[in-house]
């Protein structure tokens, strides 16, 4: 069952129809929010392999596991995908890994694990978040976390940075019907948002806090992912607002704009140039914040310590 009366990181106007979908759903087989136009993933291994560039699809609504009734609309289990990524940091013909996104975000519940997971990965190979057409909320916290965040044309859709709870009470409903429920419990929080009763001064400040304590973890974990202070996230990225193209861009949520061949094609020759030295550069600028913050990026430390070993890899991805 939905559980609504908790934090969700999703894009505002569609937690409503989710909720709706989900209550008629024993009558009518509808769903009003969004559905991916892309397919899904084709090898059993959960990523699509192109010559050592592993695409992992995030698409619809994220859940941590896929429910029984998610045939009405797209649900992508954040569990799963964590356990894709796994496989695809220990395939040793992966060299670099994409994730592409079409969502509007889900269940806070599983998605800063995934998040924090992607974040650990670029330790170990290359990571860009791509989004297509839709990267919002919780798909947003997750794809951040990727070395890079590209964007597919001008009007693909990020951000959405912020949290929503939603109490639903059913009591006139019951009234209407005749019918009465009683819940009895013990501590004082227990039942602080029952939905079969209207919502009290305890229980709007109960879920306020909650909202409040993962507005707060998703701006921390985004300033990190980003390179920037949690002051610039609040300030110019996580007001809620959904950003187009490139404002996404110029607001620092997204790294450039391009297509998905063009991007798998650069990580393809960036990453096949790549020797043993190379690797070990890369690793060391990866897991030492001393020498991220002395050069800045991975080719100013190269070419102090070989210049030849990157070539390719700091480039910036194409644009069109």
């Amino acid at each position: 069952m939905f559980q609504f009366n908790q934090p969700w990181a999703i894009k505002p106007a569609l937690l409503q129809p989710l909720a709706e979908a989900y209550t008629s759903s024993m009558r009518e087989a509808t769903f009003l929010a969004v559905r991916s136009t892309t397919s899904t993933v084709a090898s059993r291994a959960g990523y699509e392999l192109n010559d050592g560039v592993a695409v992992i699809r995030l698409t619809g609504v994220l859940l941590r596991h896929e429910p029984s009734w998610s045939g009405l609309f797209d649900v992508t289990s954040t569990a799963h995908v964590s356990e894709v990524l796994r496989l695809a940091l220990r395939d040793s013909s992966v060299r670099a890994i994409v994730l592409a996104v079409h969502s509007p975000g889900g269940a806070v519940d599983g998605a800063q694990e995934l998040a924090r997971q992607v974040y650990a990965a670029r330790r170990s190979k290359p990571i860009v978040a791509y989004a297509e057409g839709l990267m919002a909320s919780a798909a947003y916290w997750i794809g951040a976390a990727a070395d890079q965040v590209y964007i597919s044309s001008e009007t693909t859709e990020l951000g959405s940075i912020g949290v929503v709870a939603t109490h639903v009470d059913i009591s006139r409903a019951e009234d209407a019907r005749g019918l009465k429920t009683t819940e009895i419990v013990a501590g004082q929080y227990k039942r602080v948002a029952s939905m079969y009763q209207p919502l009290s001064q305890l229980g709007r400040s109960t879920l306020q806090e909650q909202v409040n304590q993962v507005y707060s973890v998703f701006v921390n974990d985004v300033a990190t992912f980003r390179r920037t202070t949690p002051e610039t996230v609040i300030r110019s990225m996580a007001d809620g607002r959904i950003f187009l193209g490139r404002s996404a861009i110029a607001a620092g949520l997204a790294d450039g704009k391009t297509t998905l061949d063009t991007l798998t094609s650069h990580l393809r020759t960036s990453t096949a140039s790549m020797g043993p030295r190379a690797q070990t550069l890369l690793q060391q600028f990866k897991n030492d914040a001393s020498l991220r913050q002395q050069y800045g990026s991975i080719s100013r430390y190269a070419e102090e310590c070989d210049p030849a070993v990157l070539h390719g890899y700091d480039q910036q991805v194409p644009s069109h």
